[in-house]
Parts: structure tokens; C-alpha cells; sequence
């Protein structure tokens, strides 16, 4: 039987351990879910807003033992915790009140009497979610797509145990009925063989390429709807124009953002020629003054790595980058610290084929490739099997605005970090993955998108 644990990668002590539940167990709680969505379905708006509102102020209530919990299985600094939980509460409180909105039928003008489109749920979604976000991960899918009146099962990554117990009796503390969200503890060994149970509907993955790619395949050999929010090697791009004090703060800030762990995270810095040297010493600047340590420490800014199996990958894909030409400014290596930290990296002269250009980077590396003209800019930002985000830096909002379509993307930001944000629909192309999560879309995406035309008898 596999063992799920949570390991704190700050003390490297064991939370705790747990045995992955067994196939009656799975079976029991897909059939719990089931007969929970046959209520779930019909309830009102005005009861699901309610119950938003309640899981809302939970989360806010338990906002610190929540954050707790995440800086313990994951290292990400307890300010970065906190900001995550009270990001939930306020996704909570955006649906809350606009479930009927998202959901009214459209009305379609046709030579009948009567042409509408409705919106109908599911049943039972899957949820597989990351752990470097443990709770907005998770609520990012659940919110949305149980306003839509589908029930949901979570399966969790196996180093947040913890968190995915926690997000369930979250739930039933809030008042949504038992079986509306539940937590199943499996490994991935298990995921299709749920994924093959005729129970579940669809299916919601977050994580790396290579997994959606074995995710997508079991759920279309059962012809199961999939949404896959995956990898992200996101360019930021900075024009000469740009206020180089202003975009070196944000993109530290962004990249250092939990230890580096974000898939939105800018990855691959694009550099006008002419202000390299510039950006680069203030950049470096900025990052000395970075703070990283006790990730329960309110000041810290960068944690560790979550696993050490991240630690050991993010070691080889800068070292291999160094030995292929790529310059070495500051960090490199692992900390001289207790716990599984490695240092802030900046390396200039980064080039295709190189692993911190080629591959998602998951940790503290600042990866720095210059251009020299807007052609070279859009073959360097678009060489890349990503396609999640992007931000342009620059005064020259008509510039920007003209190079937004030619960057293959499904989110571009100018002068401002690439983030999720509930009022507006998040997911990316190419292995970033189809689909979309919050938003008027993200309610939608799980749901029967149903044609109703009617002709009155004569």
C-alpha cells in the first residue's frame, strides 16, 4: 500500500503519513458523490451564494492555522501563505452573486418561436490537483464548477495530504452538504483507474506536461471531457522605454514568488540589447537584498524547495545551462542553509536549447536572453513548447498592443506581473494546456452546453 506523506522541507521532520485509500473505499466515496450532485443539482442560487459566503469567512477565520499548514507541507513563506488563503476567500465572495448571471440561458434568434442555449452540470468532476499552491489550486477548480451545480472529488498531491483533508472538512465547516467535495488520498498509480469509472464525468488536471499528456489520453479513451492548466515558461519582455527600476522590482517579486514554484512565474527574461547591463545591476541588486530563510519567518521572501527531487532537477538544469555557455552573475547552487534551499540565480547570455530556456524552471533562476529587434523578440518569446503567459514592459502601450497577437500566449500583460485573477478566465495553449479555469468561462467549462428549440403546436 503506498504511503502518502507530508514532509516539511525547511526541518525535513515528517507531518505526517498516511495509507492511500483502498479501490472500496474509492468506490464508496464516487458512489457518495453521486447521489450528493442528484440533491446538489437542484438546489437554488440563493443557496449555493450563501454557502460561498460561509466558506468564505471560514477561510478567513482559519486564515492563519490554514497558512500554517501550507508553509509546513511546501516551505512557501508564511506571508505568501496567507495572501494564498485570503485569495480563495475573495474568489469565494466574486462568485457568490453572479452564479445565475454566468448560468442564464442565451436566447438565439431562429425561425422558430422559441431558441436558447442552457447551461446544465455535469455530474462528478475529477479534480487533480498541484501541490505548489495548495489551497488556490484547489479552489480555483472547486469554486467554479460546484456554483455550476456539479459535485466534486480531489485528488490531491501526495506531499499535501494535509492540505487536501483540510480543503474537505473546509467544506462541510462552510455547510455544503457531504459528497458535494471530497478528497480521495491516491497516488497517481490509482488516477485511471478513477478517471475509467463511469461516475466521473470529466476531468480537471494542473500539473506538468508529461502528466497531462497521461491524463488527457485515459480521459479520451473514455471520452471524458479534460481541462489541463500545465507547465509555464513565460517571457517577460523588456523594451528600452521601460521604467528598468519599476520592471526589475516586479520581476524579482514575480520570479522569487514561492521560491520560483509558480507556472506563471516569469521564466525567460527578454532584454533590449542596449539596457542589459542596466536591468541586469538592478536586478541584482534587488535580489541581494532578498530575504530567504525560516519560511515562518514574516520577513522571508524566498523558502525551499518543496521536494527534494525539485532541488536535485533545478541543480542539473542550471548547471548544464552554465557548461553550455550561459553567464553566471550570482547563486548557482544550493544554499549553505538548513533545509532544501537554493540560491537566487541570475545567469545572462541565455540561449535556445540551453534547460533554462528549453524547460520549466522551478525555482529562484532569473534566466536573461537579449534581442535586438521586434522580429527576433517574437521568434525567441514564441520558441518555446509553452504557451501559459507573457508581460510586455514598455511606455508604448501602441507597441505593446501591436506585438499582443503575435505572442503565443492565453494571457498577456502589459506593465504588470502575469497572475490568475477570478474575474477573468485563466489557462494557456500549446503544452500550457486547453481550457479555461475561472471567469465566466471557467464556470462553463463543466457543464452541458445544451440546444433548446421549441415550435408552438398550430
Amino acid at each position: 500500500m503506498l504511503m502518502l506523506v507530508s514532509k516539511n522541507p525547511f526541518t525535513g521532520v515528517i507531518n505526517a503519513q498516511f495509507d492511500d485509500l483502498a479501490d472500496i473505499e474509492i468506490q464508496r466515496r464516487l458512489e457518495k458523490a453521486q447521489m450528493a450532485f442528484e440533491n446538489w443539482k437542484n438546489t437554488d442560487f440563493e443557496y449555493r451564494n450563501n454557502l460561498l459566503s460561509k466558506l468564505s469567512e471560514k477561510l478567513i477565520e482559519n486564515k492563519s492555522s490554514l497558512a500554517n499548514i501550507i508553509t509546513d507541507e511546501i516551505g512557501q513563506p508564511i506571508k505568501a501563505s496567507l495572501s494564498e488563503i485570503e485569495k480563495c476567500a475573495k474568489t469565494a465572495l466574486y462568485y457568490e452573486g453572479k452564479i445565475e448571471d454566468f448560468l442564464r440561458p442565451d436566447s438565439v434568434k431562429t425561425e422558430s418561436n422559441e431558441s436558447m442555449v442552457v447551461y446544465e452540470p455535469l455530474g462528478v468532476i475529477l479534480g487533480i490537483v498541484p501541490w505548489n499552491f495548495p489551497f488556490w489550486m484547489a479552489f480555483r477548480f472547486i469554486i467554479p464548477t460546484i456554483s455550476a451545480g456539479n459535485v466534486v472529488v480531489i485528488k490531491h498531491a501526495s506531499n499535501v495530504p494535509i492540505s487536501a483533508i483540510k480543503i474537505e472538512e473546509l467544506m462541510l465547516e462552510a455547510g455544503f452538504p457531504e459528497g458535494v467535495v471530497q478528497t480521495l488520498l491516491i497516488g497517481s498509480n490509482k488516477v485511471e483507474q478513477v478517471i475509467k469509472n463511469q461516475i466521473i464525468k470529466a476531468i480537471s488536471f494542473s500539473g506538468s506536461a508529461e502528466a497531462g499528456s497521461i491524463v488527457a489520453s485515459a480521459a479520451a479513451r473514455e471520452i471524458k471531457k479534460s481541462v489541463l492548466e500545465l507547465g509555464g515558461s513565460d517571457p517577460f519582455i523588456v523594451f528600452p522605454d521601460a521604467n528598468l527600476d519599476t520592471c526589475s522590482a516586479s520581476l524579482v517579486e514575480g520570479r522569487m514568488r514561492n521560491s520560483g514554484q509558480a507556472c506563471n512565474s516569469p521564466k525567460r527574461v527578454f532584454v533590449h540589447k542596449q539596457i542589459e547591463k542596466a536591468f541586469v545591476q538592478l536586478v541584482a541588486e534587488k535580489l541581494s537584498n532578498i530575504k530567504m530563510g525560516d519560511p515562518k519567518d514574516p520577513n522571508t521572501e524566498v523558502g525551499p524547495i518543496a521536494t527534494e527531487k525539485g532541488l536535485e532537477i533545478l541543480e542539473r538544469q542550471v548547471s548544464e545551462s552554465i557548461s553550455m555557455g550561459a553567464k553566471l552573475i550570482v547563486g548557482g547552487k544550493r544554499a549553505n542553509l538548513q533545509g532544501l534551499f537554493f540560491e537566487p540565480t541570475i545567469l545572462t547570455n541565455v540561449q535556445p536549447n540551453m534547460p533554462v530556456f528549453d524547460q520549466e524552471i522551478f525555482g529562484p533562476v532569473i534566466a536573461i536572453t537579449t534581442f535586438e529587434d521586434i522580429e527576433q523578440l517574437i521568434t525567441l518569446s514564441n520558441q518555446s513548447e509553452y504557451g501559459l503567459g507573457a508581460s510586455i514592459w514598455t511606455k508604448d502601450i501602441e507597441v505593446a498592443k501591436l506585438l499582443i497577437p503575435k505572442i503565443e500566449a492565453g494571457n498577456v500583460f502589459i506593465n504588470q506581473l502575469v497572475r490568475s485573477d477570478p474575474r477573468l478566465p485563466y489557462g494557456g495553449i500549446k503544452k500550457s494546456g486547453y481550457g479555461r479555469e475561472l471567469g465566466s468561462y471557467g464556470i462553463k467549462e463543466f457543464t452541458n452546453v445544451k440546444t433548446i428549440v421549441v415550435n408552438y403546436s398550430k
